[in-house]
């Protein structure tokens, strides 16, 4: 996708589980104000979904690219925005 020009890593999504939108960059980077890491629950076993329901009850810090905030979950929404992207590139 970044050979075909057709990956912007600052074009913002929109997620089910985050108030804010947020570009690849800020997931890459770790600026998307969101800091739920998750360690214990990850190592506990528990599932992504769940996780996720824990992520979208929390708030950020800060807007996207203002702060930076480690966190595990947030950093496994990238497979979910390149999907995203696809899609979208694939249906146009």
């Amino acid at each position: 996708m970044v050979d075909q020009e057709s990956l912007d890593f600052d074009e913002k999504f929109k997620l089910p589980y985050l108030k804010n939108a947020i570009s690849l960059n800020n997931i890459l980077s770790h600026t998307t104000g969101y800091q739920f890491l998750g360690n214990i629950e990850i190592e506990q076993g528990m599932n992504r979904s769940k996780l996720l329901t824990l992520l979208k009850k929390q708030q950020a810090s800060c807007k996207p690219g203002q702060c930076y905030k480690y966190s595990n979950i947030v950093f496994s929404l990238l497979e979910e925005v390149l999907n995203c992207k696809k899609s979208s590139l694939n249906a146009a």
